[in-house]
């Protein structure tokens, strides 16, 4: 039966990657979720364990070649790529290439920087380029519910799944496993996406759907043991709640009041569901307090070493520096302090830059379009993923190999940058410039309406 699942979800990988050829959101869904998609169907087919690269040339091969045909489809397909956030994760990549030349550890300095690059060019030059408008990020919504809870569920009940050290894993060997971190942090992100998505028209009959993906991806995420996104995505999605939905009467502030109660409840359901014997200790008070005392520990070692070598104040102590300190961990888990730490104050205001106009295009985003009934929802959504993998960066992950870390900055930014024409970034836009609603009837119908004035 495991088996028949297994081809089964092969299949629907396969349909997907032939129709993403010729769908570029959708490409962009599958390489949101590729790490989960690879791991489920290495549980169903042990012996693509022994290749483990061969699903990421197979998504690099599917994204090149929706992007030729795009070149030849969508005219200015580059227009707004080379914008601020763009120019300035350039210079911190740069200063990261710079630093192996003074770094104390070449060896893991290589391993996040020179190694890397096929993912860098996959994540951080190629993904961006796969959507070219708002509602093209519009139409990843429901089938990031979609795809992203499949191959949840392909894992959860897949043959090489079972707990270990209190986290759901996918076990590859007696003593390898894969990084149950990838399916907590995507059943976050179908968590935040149901919480936020609106729809109108026809398009009301999938929220019982958006529920479920919502309570599953949320109670994934619980088994996945991800403490931080788990805490962070709840947070998030009850902050943008009012962000995506606009209030125009006392119906509509009802509306968002009953809405995050059902959120309260959902939550309350997959915790009661998911957190289980097997789990409950990953959960507990003293976890938590163990957990946030070690990412203290590990900001305390990165700094030390720097702050008391006045010489690597300005360009930081080098890329894998930080493995030099005697810890098990080979990065400090936390993107402002590694930029401060191994790039030096330099690096340092590079990264603060990409934060800086990150923010700006997300604000001028949602200007644009807080008075469009539909667009605003999916705006609040690429903003509130923003805003989560920020949160994220500062426990895990490095700043030298950011991937999906810096893909939402990208885009956040390109958007604007396409979506507004020629944008001043070195002053505010205009609150009442491009202000427009717009009337849809249905999620899979065009505008009823032209921009009012």
């Amino acid at each position: 039966m495991q088996l028949a699942l297994g081809y089964i979800f092969l299949l629907v990988v396969i349909l997907a990657f032939v129709y993403a050829i010729f769908r570029p959101w959708l490409a962009f869904v599958l390489i949101i979720a590729f790490p989960v998609f690879e791991q489920a169907l290495q549980g169903y087919f042990p012996i693509l364990i022994s290749y483990l690269t061969l699903f990421n040339y197979l998504i690099a091969g599917l994204v090149a070649t929706t992007l030729a045909v795009q070149f030849v489809r969508v005219p200015g397909l580059l227009r707004g790529s080379f914008n601020p956030v763009a120019k300035s994760i350039i210079l911190v990549q740069a200063m990261s290439f710079a630093s192996l030349l003074w770094t104390p550890d070449i060896t893991t300095g290589l391993e996040y920087t020179v190694n890397r690059i096929p993912y860098t060019l996959l994540y951080m030059v190629m993904a961006p380029l796969l959507l070219t408008s708002i509602d093209d990020f519009r139409r990843i919504r429901v089938p990031l519910m979609v795809l992203s809870c499949l191959a949840l569920f392909a894992i959860l009940i897949g043959p090489s799944t079972s707990f270990y050290g209190y986290r759901l894993m996918l076990n590859y060997t007696l003593t390898e496993r894969a990084n149950s971190g990838a399916f907590g942090d995507l059943g976050v992100l179908v968590l935040i996406v149901a919480a936020l998505t609106t729809q109108s028209g026809l398009g009301r009959l999938v929220v019982p759907f958006q529920l479920f993906c919502g309570t599953f991806g949320f109670g994934m995420g619980l088994m996945s043991g991800a403490r931080g996104q788990v805490l962070f995505g709840m947070v998030i999605a009850f902050l943008f709640i009012p962000v995506a939905r606009q209030v125009k009467n006392t119906m509509s502030f009802l509306g968002i009041g009953i809405g995050s109660a059902l959120l309260v409840g959902l939550l309350v359901i997959a915790a009661q569901l998911f957190i289980t014997s097997d789990n409950l200790e990953r959960w507990s008070l003293e976890s938590f307090t163990d957990g946030f005392q070690l990412r203290f520990l590990i900001v305390a070692e990165a700094m030390k070493p720097w702050i008391q070598n006045p010489l690597s104040w300005v360009f930081g102590r080098g890329a894998g520096a930080f493995s030099t300190t005697g810890m098990v961990d080979t990065y400090p888990h936390n993107y402002i302090v590694e930029a401060l730490t191994e790039l030096g104050i330099a690096g340092f205001i590079f990264y603060m830059m990409v934060l800086y106009f990150t923010i700006k295009a997300g604000r001028g985003l949602f200007r644009r379009y807080r008075y469009d009934s539909v667009m605003r929802s999916p705006v609040a959504i690429l903003c509130a993923f923003g805003i989560y993998y920020f949160a994220i960066s500062l426990k895990q992950g490095t700043v030298h190999d950011p991937g999906l870390f810096w893909v939402w900055y990208l885009v956040i930014a390109r958007l604007y940058a396409r979506e507004g024409g020629e944008v001043d970034w070195s002053e505010p836009e205009d609150d009442l410039e491009n202000d427009h609603e717009v009337d849809y009837d249905d999620e899979l119908d065009g505008p009823r309406s032209s921009a009012l004035s």
